[in-house]
């Protein structure tokens, strides 16, 4: 009938106008991913860093995940053809082995704690400077700096989330894929950021140009009273300031006190009550002794030098991750975590290694024995633990019982080092005032308790952020039990 061709003709219209839609949408998602494409070769040809060298550089490392999370997502979303359906299809195929955006999300964070701990710059850091390295060729966009500016308001770092933002503007002056939205947001989030700072004035320069962005629409139909309470709802803030941290903890990572450089002997002159010496007190070191270092008497802290050799570091390295294969209860297990027991923040992946594992673990036990006078009998397993990119540890103590009736508490600790750290990864004892950087080979020990059974507070120590490189470490803990002949009690209760 007429009436349905008329029904025909206005739905062959409809058709035809979603059809011209469609092909419209086509061409501007070609040009999307023609221009995501062109971005990620550009990163790729321009950076000088080597790609085997990345995992050792956080922006490196960052720029390389923002890539899989947000530009690689961005190009599935975009394939909506036959081509794009195979490459969904492939990277579905390696989901378990690609990154996440808890991934991502880390990684912003890692670089967050870097700034706070090392006093860098985010200048520095988006052109992927960390304290006099060489040039990489990496350089992060309005986008990148604005998701970190929002990590660290989500952490209440106004400070650094202040310059981030500040950052992410100046990067989008020039930028055709910035909307006058996200503008808006990042100017909000400047004011607000200003305000906690202390900069009254910038934050009102920041409101005054949020009204220029249309935001004037919304404030000026309520009058200048209403201008006024947003004023001071943005002005409602704490006393936070930058997050640069100048406690003891941020001094001794910066290297703003003595360090241990691993030259014997140096810091003879700064107390000359500590020596420095070779052990042989046992059959096994006879031959061989080993160079000595004391760091402290009072808790006793020491270095060990060169006590394990490159075959046994790489034997444990290797072991650690695959024995992951062979037992879930051995898995390399990586934590970002916050105890409210103990109020421990940890970022590392760690895994244990029985004695019976390997030839090289007993080994490493027996010469702890024979370096500490303990017996390893009464000890836990190796732990292997690798911090990452930004991989620490805040302030703790290795025996966090108080009560000495606990006869599982850790007496001392054997820290092997299992690799150099290019920048960070230091070892510090904030109440001591000393840091003592990884050297590959060496093993630092220390006693936990004092001979009253209770835990001697000067024990308190961190691990420092990772800047550049990645640590591997491995801790032998020696519990209090069968050690009563070895390290006796004192006739003194203060003791």
């Amino acid at each position: 009938s007429i009436q349905d061709i008329e029904v025909f003709i206005g739905l062959e219209k409809k058709i035809s106008s979603q059809l011209h839609q469609y092909l419209i949408k086509k061409e501007e998602n070609l040009q999307k991913m023609e221009a995501i494409l062109a971005s990620v070769r550009y990163q790729q040809e321009h950076q000088i860093v080597k790609y085997e060298d990345q995992p050792r550089y956080p922006i490196a490392a960052y720029t390389l995940l923002k890539r899989f999370i947000h530009d690689w997502s961005s190009i599935t979303k975009l394939m909506t053809h036959q081509l794009g359906q195979d490459f969904i299809r492939n990277l579905r195929r390696r989901e378990t082995i690609l990154p996440t955006v808890v991934d991502w999300d880390y990684t912003i964070k890692s670089i967050l704690r870097l700034q706070t701990t090392y006093n860098l710059t985010a200048k520095d850091l988006a052109d992927g400077k960390i304290q006099g390295t060489k040039d990489l060729g990496i350089q992060l966009n309005w986008f990148d700096c604005t998701m970190i500016a929002n990590a660290a308001n989500e952490e209440r770092g106004f400070g650094n989330a202040y310059d981030w933002a500040k950052l992410a503007l100046k990067l989008s002056e020039n930028a055709t894929d910035m909307t006058n939205d996200v503008r808006k947001e990042i100017i909000r989030s400047l004011s607000t950021n200003a305000f906690q700072i202390g900069r009254t004035k910038e934050a009102i320069g920041y409101i005054q140009e949020l009204l220029k962005l249309e935001e004037a629409t919304n404030v000026l139909k309520n009058g200048p009273n209403h201008f006024q309470d947003y004023v001071k709802r943005l002005g409602r803030a704490d006393s936070t300031r930058r997050l640069a941290e100048n406690t003891e903890f941020g001094n001794l990572c910066r290297g703003n006190v003595k360090e241990v450089n691993y030259i014997l002997c140096s810091i003879l002159l700064a107390n000359k009550t500590l020596k420095c010496y070779y052990s042989n007190q046992s059959p096994l070191l006879y031959l061989a002794p080993i160079p000595v270092e004391e760091i402290s008497l009072d808790p006793f802290i020491v270095i060990y030098y060169d006590i394990i050799n490159d075959h046994q570091i790489e034997t444990i390295k290797k072991i650690s991750p695959s024995k992951s294969n062979k037992s879930p209860n051995h898995a390399m297990l990586c934590s970002g975590i916050k105890s409210e027991a103990t109020q421990v923040s940890i970022f590392c992946c760690s895994t244990w290694l029985e004695d019976a594992y390997d030839p090289v673990v007993e080994k490493i036990s027996r010469l702890t024995q024979e370096l500490t006078h303990l017996d390893v009998n009464y000890a836990e397993d190796l732990q292997v633990a690798n911090y990452g990119i930004g991989g620490h540890y805040v302030p703790h103590y290795d025996s966090t019982i108080i009560a000495p009736e606990d006869p599982l508490q850790r007496l001392a600790t054997m820290m092997f080092y299992l690799s150099n750290v290019e920048i960070g990864g230091a070892t510090i004892f904030p109440r001591l005032g000393v840091a003592v950087r990884p050297q590959k080979g060496s093993a630092l020990f220390w006693i936990n308790l004092k001979r009253n059974g209770l835990t001697n507070r000067q024990t308190l120590h961190a691990a420092c952020p990772v800047v550049i490189g990645s640590k591997w470490i491995a801790n032998k803990w020696i519990i209090t039990s069968g050690q009563e002949f070895r390290y006796p009690c004192s006739l003194h209760s203060d003791e």
